[in-house]
This record gives C-alpha cells, structure tokens and sequence, in this order.
C-alpha cells in the first residue's frame, strides 16, 4: 500500500530535475553501503532515525539532495521493495529526513596541506564513481518508477470504487466478423457490420471475465468486487462501462454499499448464463441490442466445453446494418415484451417489431401465440398423447409460421426434435431429411463445429445411431417438405 507521502516523494523525484540541483548519490546498493555513504555525507550522529521495521530490506535507492539557504542538507530518500509487502504491512515507501550538516567541506588549510588535498581527491574520485551512469543503473531506475505508479493506480482504483474509466477498444479483441462498436442516437452503443455478412458466420468468440456460480454463500456484491480484484486494470474498465438500471439512488457514491450495489447492477443487467458453470460476464456480447421476432438477426451460445460465448449471424447482415440479438423469448406479445424489457434492462423497445402500426403488431402477436401453441402440442408427443405424424405436422406449421413472421431462431433444434421423433419411430428416411435440415440450421446457429451439427451429420449418414431408435411402435413420420429445404 502506498501511502501519501510516498505520492509526494514521486512527484518530487519527476520535478527534480527542473527545479532542483539534484545529484544523484547512491542507486542500487545495498542496505549496509547505503547507511555508509549516508553518514559519511551527513557526519556521524548518534540520534540517526533508525531505519523502518519491514519485512525485507530495500533493493533500489534513490538519494536526491540539495543545500538550502539555511546550510541544512535535505535528504530524500526513496525505496523499493522488490518483495511485494503483505497486506497488513503499512511501512512507508518513502521518508523524508533532514540532518544538520556537521561536516562541511572547507578549503585545504596550511596545517594539514597535503592530508586535506590527498582526503578531498579521495572524495572527489568516490563522488564521480557514483555519479556514472550505466544502461543497468538506467533500466533499474525505469523500472522502479514504473512499479511505483502502478502500485499508486492500484491502490487508488481499489480503494474508490468505480472512476471514470477509458472507453477500451473492445472492438478490435474477441469480434472476429468485421464490425464496429459505435454509438447510436437514441440507443447507447451498438454493433454494426462493416461489410456484408453471410448467414452463419462467426462473429464473436469471447470467454467471460468471471462467472458467479448459481449457488453463493456471501453477499453477492462483496463476491462480485472480489472477482473484479483479480482482473487486470483493462478488464475492470471494460465491466464498468457497461450499461445497468435499478440502483438505489440513496446511496453515496464511493462507499462500499454504493461500490456492492453498482457492480450487482452491472451484473444483473449484463450477465449471461454459462449453463453449468454458474452465471459470466462477457463485455462484448454486452454490446449487441436487443430486437424482438424478425428484428433480431444474431444469436449467442455457450460451449461448455470450451468455456466460451460464440456469435453467429442468424439472417444475412448489410453493410451498415446493427447487429442484434435478443433478451427474452420474443414469442410474446408486444405489451408483455415491452414490460418485461423495461423492467429488467430500463428501455422502451423500438426495434422493427415493436415500432409497427397496432394492426401490423396484432398479427404478429396472433403469430407468434400460434407458434407457442404449436410448439406446446409438439411436446405433447412425449406423453404419447399424439402420433409421431402429428408430431412432425405440428412442426411444420411452427417452420410456416416462422417464415411468415420473418422468426427464424431455434430452428436446429425443432429440426432435431422431429429427428428424435423420427428415430423412435424408425422411420430411417425421415430422420434422414430432418437430420440434414437439423444440421443446416445448427450451423447457422451454433456454428458448423458445434457438437449438435456434428451430431446431425452423423445421424444422416445412420439413422440406426440415434439412441432413441425403435423405442416406439413402428410409424411413418414424413420428411420435411421440399419448400422448407429453400426456407430461409
């Protein structure tokens, strides 16, 4: 910990050489030769400060001196540790003495002529010694300042809480599709392509900052600063520039409860789900907007693993057009995504969707309620309360439904879904077609490389494989329709 007086000794250490005749007494020496050229300079004096109690002895030692008019010698001294010091060790970095000069250098007298020139040269030449220079000495002394002001930013961003941090270039680290973070009127900042970009492309691949586990046992603020603690002065900001909504407004900034309450805002409003890792963090994803239904053309997925967060572009992406994803289930009406947007992220929704005239926006919520009614009737076939038949019927509509509301997410898995429905009934050609439509979409989705393609390409070529085959009374389910092949 560095303490104010050894701020002050660094900024009289970067003045000195404008405003001080300074001299450069003794760098780099060890403790025993320090304390020898100190009191052969200052004169022998009995009541010499005793030097502090710490854990290690200073490595590198700057002395920096000039007279005053009052013909006192100050002394600054500054030092060291190359051992880091324990948390409890609050020794000072710095000191500041000043002695009286007990021994001032006189001409050379007629009585000891010869003695006093030969002791005076002899001075002289230890003086010009120390005096030299060496690209050694000049790293070491670079150094040392750099550890200093590294350990005075330290200090002072642990001990204030959130500052003004730099914006950092986010852009140019775990985005891989070219794209810019820029801001937008209206919407804070946003992701938009630089080029157009095919569908399924590979836009984002980030590994979290940190991940809370699902189950804590201390207040989720302090666990939070905690694991800030550990990131580089870079990763911190990056947190701390994003976005975040309902925070107490009673609270002081720069107290630990404030410190708590803002980290478990920025949380709360930016954290992503790592499946069974717990819940990270990923400042780059956080910079993807939010769009309802069609509106939203990216979609986010973690690796478990890998233990990282991939985004790929569901639909093609224009040159200049924004980036989106989506926050919730957008298969909601409109007044219901709309609360739930405001009261968990602070904004009115003005995407695409949204923005429609009220009769527009009525058929799209009377579409995607069919789509949710549909999909709940799919499920039903694993009560076996419908045929596999119907099943892939039900499945169908939804893929109808989806192109007419321009909904093209989480087609992979319904795809998947009527494979698995397929196999059961061993129905080899449907669960052939499906599986290869499946693998489409996963691609599009998860990324070709994801372990659910893979699983598709290989269910494609055998059928057979699939461990839910023949587990059901024999039926013809139907391949998917040929137009459904062309969709999207």
């Amino acid at each position: 910990m560095v303490d104010a007086d050894a701020r002050k000794a660094i900024i009289r250490l970067s003045r000195a050489a404008k405003s001080w005749s300074q001299e450069i007494c003794h760098v780099g020496k060890p403790r025993t030769d320090f304390d020898r050229v100190v009191r052969k300079r200052a004169g022998s004096a009995s009541t010499w400060p005793a030097w502090p109690t710490r854990s290690c002895t200073p490595s590198y030692i700057v002395l920096l001196h000039s007279v005053s008019s009052e013909s006192h010698l100050v002394w600054d001294i500054c030092g060291y540790d190359t051992q880091p010091c324990r948390a409890d060790n609050t020794s000072r970095h710095a000191i500041h003495i000043m002695v009286n000069q007990a021994r001032r250098r006189q001409a050379p007298s007629k009585a000891n002529g010869v003695t006093q020139i030969a002791t005076n040269k002899a001075e002289a030449a230890e003086h010009n010694t120390t005096r030299k220079s060496s690209p050694l000495r000049d790293v070491l002394k670079a150094l040392y300042f750099l550890l200093l002001a590294g350990g005075i930013y330290y200090y002072y961003t642990r001990t204030t809480g959130r500052q003004d941090y730099i914006q950092p270039s986010i852009e140019d680290d775990a985005f891989l599709a070219p794209v810019r973070v820029v801001k937008l009127p209206e919407k804070g900042m946003g992701v938009v392509a630089l080029r157009d970009i095919p569908q399924g492309e590979l836009v984002l691949r980030e590994r979290p900052l940190f991940v809370v586990p699902n189950k804590v046992s201390m207040s989720p603020g302090a666990l939070l600063l905690s694991s800030l603690a550990t990131l580089t002065p870079a990763k911190r900001a990056s947190f701390y520039n994003l976005s975040y909504v309902n925070i107490r407004e009673d609270l002081e900034p720069g107290t630990d409860t404030y410190n708590e309450e803002l980290a478990l805002a920025i949380f709360q409003t930016n954290a992503v789900s790592a499946a069974t890792r717990g819940v990270g963090i990923f400042p780059h994803m956080a910079r993807l907007n939010h769009g309802c239904s069609s509106a939203f053309n990216a979609v986010y997925t973690w690796r478990d693993d890998e233990g990282v967060l991939v985004v790929h572009t569901l639909k093609p992406v224009k040159a200049g057009e924004e980036l989106l994803t989506t926050y919730t289930d957008t298969k909601q009406p409109r007044h219901i995504r709309r609360q739930f947007l405001r009261e968990h992220y602070g904004f009115d929704c003005q995407c695409s969707v949204c923005a429609l005239s009220d009769d527009l926006s009525a058929l799209s919520d009377k579409r995607l309620k069919s789509m949710t009614e549909l999909y709940a009737r799919f499920s039903n076939w694993q009560h076996h309360s419908i045929s596999g038949k119907e099943a892939a019927t039900a499945a169908v509509s939804i893929w109808r439904l989806g192109d007419e509301e321009g909904y093209w997410s989480e087609r992979g898995q319904l795809a998947a879904d009527v494979v698995h429905v397929a196999a059961a009934h061993s129905d080899a050609l449907a669960a052939r077609e499906w599986a290869r439509l499946a693998r489409r979409w996963f691609s599009y989705e998860l990324g070709a490389d994801s372990a659910q393609a893979r699983a598709m390409e290989r269910i494609a070529a055998q059928p057979p494989m699939h461990a839910a085959w023949g587990t059901r009374h024999r039926e013809t389910v139907g391949a998917p329709e040929p137009w459904m092949l062309a969709s999207g």
